[in-house]
């Protein structure tokens, strides 16, 4: 599984911090995790078990700032036995509601 996120205020791949997770199964637990692109945008890569999935952008760089989203733009996906995945998650910065941080202190949408 491959994941990379792309901005489509700027047409580019972006630094940013995923939330997955694993969407619940009767009588099953299962847990959570944060990964992250590279700098330039470069994929992470992840061996994952055949289930469903949610992944969420929590953070991400604008502009040489650290944005947290105040509702994170979230995807679904199937992952089959044996499969190879790239997914490629698309925001647009300009869209994304983001949290009050001191990188951010009134909270205002990046605009690249």
């Amino acid at each position: 599984m491959s994941f990379r996120v792309r901005d489509t205020a700027t047409d580019r791949f972006m630094w940013s911090r995923l939330y997955l997770e694993r969407t619940p199964v009767p009588g099953k637990t299962f847990g959570s995790m944060l990964i992250e692109t590279g700098p330039d945008g470069s994929p992470d890569h992840l061996l994952l078990p055949a289930g469903q999935y949610e992944i969420s952008v929590e953070f991400y760089d604008c502009k040489a700032a650290d944005y947290f989203t105040a509702s994170p733009p979230r995807e679904a996906f199937t992952v089959e036995s044996g499969q190879r995945i790239t997914e490629d998650i698309t925001v647009d910065v300009r869209l994304i509601k983001p949290m009050k941080t001191h990188s951010n202190p009134r909270g205002k949408p990046c605009r690249p």
